[in-house]
């Protein structure tokens, strides 16, 4: 049988669609997303911290908007 983790790599080195239905079963079954959506939301809010001392704008307000768009999207 092979590996999850053989069966993603293949997919990315081979390209195409033929092995999708197999990679999205092992990205659900992994919980790669929920892993992957966490260390996002560290390092926003890293960053978060980070820029607290830049005056509001609206570049500021959209680049925020942004970072909670970004995890909180299910597609």
């Amino acid at each position: 049988m092979i590996s999850k983790k053989n069966i993603i790599r293949a997919a990315i080195e081979n390209g195409g669609l033929t092995e999708l239905e197999s990679v999205l079963n092992a990205v659900k079954e992994t919980k790669a997303l929920d892993y992957v959506r966490q260390l996002a939301k560290e390092e926003i809010e890293k960053g978060e911290k980070l820029i607290q001392h830049i005056t509001t704008s609206v570049y500021k307000d959209a680049l925020l908007t942004l970072t909670q768009f970004v995890t909180s999207r299910d597609y």
